[in-house]
């Protein structure tokens, strides 16, 4: 999901409602910018990663090419380089 502040607050809540039914999860955040909450003051990005770091996963600079199987496909936004990441 996105990083930005909408997809921030659907990760709370989706964290939230995967730990009250006990389920192993892992949630990738992705974003184009270098910091989560970019916008916003840089202690907001640090309490974000600080309370989803457990359960998440941070792509900074990283746009979503597409999903295969199992699979995240990314690009990042500044260097064009590609990589796959396991979607969990």
């Amino acid at each position: 999901m996105g990083a930005g502040p909408t997809g921030i607050q659907f990760a709370f809540e989706m964290a939230h409602v995967l730990l009250a039914c006990h389920a192993v999860y892992q949630l990738n955040l992705i974003d184009g910018s270098g910091q989560v909450t970019g916008p916003f003051p840089p202690a907001i990005g640090r309490y974000v990663e600080k309370r989803l770091s457990k359960n998440a996963s941070h792509y900074l600079k990283a746009i979503l090419q597409g999903q295969t199987g199992t699979r995240d496909l990314l690009v990042n936004s500044h260097s064009g380089d590609k990589s796959v990441q396991p979607l969990t």
